[in-house]
């Protein structure tokens, strides 16, 4: 990485640009007088009055930015800032929705070869434009659509969230390499025009539900063929986007879906969690079926909803908010089947060294767990051989129990009723209810300020992180008792001290990372993973 700060942004904003592309842009700027970070957020903040970075680059005989660029450039410099403690930048509007007309009215979209160009930002005719396998933005001069809608408006990059199913997709650009791995197995029978846009959606299995769009007969509208053959149409009503689809060989349409665009974005930790839960956030709706293998986000950026309020609270920025993480949300622990307590309860004969039997519950078939005296709620059990009524103590003797009542004991001995034995599961040492769906929509928690940020104008992505991490790991993380282990993959400590204990990156890169987690329950279940689709899934500048 670069020592100078100025570079050093350039090159996270960009980063598959190669040195001479880089070198070309920061030697643009320069000649405007940008040669600093502040600088650069001057230029693109409402300080600008000069016009926008491409009017004046123009001005001085160079040629502009792609709007891909000066849209990583706005996302790159605001998260710098809100690391920092600044205010939010202030666009200047010429930056936003207005930089989209005045580029659109000189220069229509870049061509392939300019995507290999992007710091000389050459705004070259695009050969496609006016060919219906074209997928370039299409933006216009003017006004587009009667109505008056900015061409901003019609701009569908970002992410947008369905009402009612909370279900979300993405709509990106071609210019993703990742995007381009994808369709190099799929004949879409499309020309790939780095400017153009794609439709992605997260499966819970890992896998993308994805396909190039194609611009329609009127300005904001796209269609495109996905990978699973049904062909998804989109189209902007006002500020929002219509989506229907249409299953392979049907005539008929299905219902018009309207999605918005979030107002917020927070960072989600599922190792935060309170209660112990391990929630991997979905993008399915509300109707999904999830099954192992699980993949989830467990760590990043999500769309949110400030919960009692419309704007962040002023003060520290280690305040705390409350928020609503929007999507679909699912456990592993309820996708497993849980059983009730109440019938793994058994009364076990004691060794020749005991006198008397105690009461115990079989787990999973094959670790016997017993009662033991002297602790507190969420340590009352301990792991056994099958057959065995020996082994560590933790420091506590043993309780022995009069086999009369079995169920009357372990409910005394974990202070609750025999009714909820029979109508919780174990979890993590205490009782947890059993679960009545398999996924559940949205989730409230409460975050610091520093991590939660506005969705701008013009930046409809949550900020790129700088590490993105797959985790592939066990399903069972409520069973093992030890809280912590420095060699056992299976105990869920080893993973909270991995990623959020002392020295790791959510330690020393609050906010800057993401987590993909893929939970399996067999062996089978890695066999069902498409390393081409889950690799698509990192947005991380370092993967």
């Amino acid at each position: 990485m670069s020592s100078d700060p100025f570079r050093a942004l350039l090159r996270r904003a960009r980063p598959a640009w190669s040195c001479k592309d880089l070198f070309n842009a920061e030697q643009k700027l320069r000649k405007l007088g940008i040669t600093d970070v502040a600088g650069l957020a001057a230029a693109l903040g409402a300080e600008a009055a000069a016009g926008t970075l491409n009017d004046r680059l123009r001005a001085i005989g160079c040629k502009g930015f792609t709007l891909e660029t000066i849209d990583s450039f706005q996302q790159q410099v605001e998260s710098d800032r809100a690391l920092a403690g600044y205010p939010k930048l202030q666009l200047f509007p010429g930056q936003g929705g207005e930089l989209l007309r005045s580029t659109a009215a000189t220069l229509p979209a870049a061509t392939a070869e300019d995507s290999h160009s992007a710091a000389a930002g050459d705004d070259k005719l695009s050969s496609g434009l006016g060919n219906e396998t074209s997928v370039s933005p299409k933006l216009e001069a003017g006004g587009g659509e009667a109505g008056g809608a900015a061409p901003s408006s019609r701009n569908p990059l970002g992410v947008w969230i369905c009402q009612g199913s909370r279900r979300s997709y993405e709509i990106r650009t071609l210019e993703d390499q990742a995007i381009r791995e994808l369709l190099s197995k799929t004949d879409t029978g499309s020309t790939l025009d780095p400017n153009g846009f794609w439709y992605a959606q997260r499966l819970e299995t890992g896998r993308l539900l994805f396909g190039v769009l194609v611009s329609g007969p009127i300005e904001g509208q796209w269609e495109g063929k996905l990978s699973d053959q049904t062909v998804v149409q989109l189209r902007f009503e006002g500020d929002r986007l219509t989506s229907r689809f249409r299953a392979f060989e049907m005539d008929t349409w299905g219902p018009s879906i309207v999605a918005e665009r979030p107002q917020w974005y927070a960072f989600y930790n599922a190792y935060d969690a309170a209660d112990g839960t391990r929630y991997a956030h979905l993008s399915c709706g509300s109707d999904a079926k999830a099954w192992f293998p699980l993949v989830g986000l467990t760590g990043g950026w999500l769309p949110a909803e400030l919960v009692g309020s419309s704007e962040l609270p002023e003060g520290s920025p280690e305040s705390c908010v409350r928020v609503r993480l929007i999507g679909t949300f699912c456990d592993p622990f309820d996708i497993s089947d849980p059983q009730p307590l109440a019938s793994r309860i058994q009364v076990v004969s004691g060794h020749s060294h005991l006198r008397r039997p105690q009461v115990a519950f079989r787990h999973d078939g094959s670790v016997l767990v017993s009662q033991a005296a002297g602790r507190a709620a969420g340590n009352l059990w301990e792991n056994q051989r099958p057959g065995r009524l020996s082994g560590s103590h933790l420091g506590s003797a043993r309780l022995m129990l009069p086999p009369t009542d079995p169920h009357q004991a372990v409910a005394k001995a974990l202070g609750c009723t025999v009714g909820e034995l029979q109508a919780k599961a174990f979890f993590r040492g205490a009782l947890r209810s059993l679960p009545s769906s398999t996924c559940r929509q949205d989730l409230e928690l409460t975050v610091p300020s520093r991590l939660v940020r506005p969705a701008q104008s013009g930046l409809h992505f949550p900020p790129q992180p700088l590490l993105s991490v797959l985790c592939v790991r066990w399903y069972d993380y409520w069973s093992e008792p030890s809280k912590s282990s420095d060699f056992s993959t299976m105990n869920d400590g080893f993973f909270a001290d991995l990623l959020h204990g002392p020295c790791s990156m959510g330690k020393l890169l609050p906010g800057e990372y993401e987590v993909y987690t893929v939970f399996v329950r067999q062996t089978s279940d890695l066999a069902l993973l498409d390393p081409v689709h889950l690799r698509a899934l990192l947005r991380g500048r370092n993967t």
